[in-house]
């Protein structure tokens, strides 16, 4: 009967250290997602897709382009910054502006994100946007929307947390 017991005991301890061990790896991940993590903008690629979308709209038989791409997507990322600054789902997130010249390689992680801009066709103060974890504005796992920058903002910083999913 002692043994018995001995063996239920150990048997206990065994299954509340795995318990332990399985909730620990679930909020170290956990944490991993809302933990610091950079949101990386592509001025480069954004100004080059501008430029050539507003080449391209005489062609498609749309009005030209109001403003100067370049400007436009310039000043659309200060308005980001702003509200990037101002919006508590995007504490502990910094918005980084990359403007590399063709050829950088681009370093990963899982904590870096990368965001592409591009001009909405008809909606001068909404932008068309991309945010994903590489460089790649066509991957797989990405969020795209077309709004104004303070909810760019908010949605590109709660799906970077996790709280909302790719459609």
């Amino acid at each position: 009967m002692l043994t018995l017991l001995r063996t239920s005991r150990s048997w206990r301890n065994i299954v509340m250290v795995a318990l332990l061990i399985s909730l620990l790896a679930l909020g170290f991940y956990g944490c991993k997602r809302r933990g610091k993590a950079n949101l990386i903008f592509d001025e480069q690629w954004s100004v080059e897709q501008a430029e050539n979308d507003c080449k391209s709209r005489l062609q498609d038989g749309l009005p030209p382009c109001s403003k100067q791409p370049a400007t436009e997507i310039r000043n659309s990322e200060l308005a980001l910054s702003d509200a990037f600054r101002s919006d508590p789902e995007c504490a502990g997130i910094a918005l980084l502006t990359l403007n590399a010249s063709t050829g950088t390689s681009y370093g990963s992680s899982d904590n870096t994100w990368w965001l592409f801009l591009e001009l909405s066709r008809g909606l001068d103060d909404q932008k068309r946007w991309t945010v994903t974890q590489n460089h790649d504005p066509h991957q797989h796992y990405s969020l795209t929307g077309q709004s104004e920058p303070r909810q760019i903002a908010h949605e590109s910083c709660r799906f970077i947390r996790g709280k909302i999913g790719a459609p």
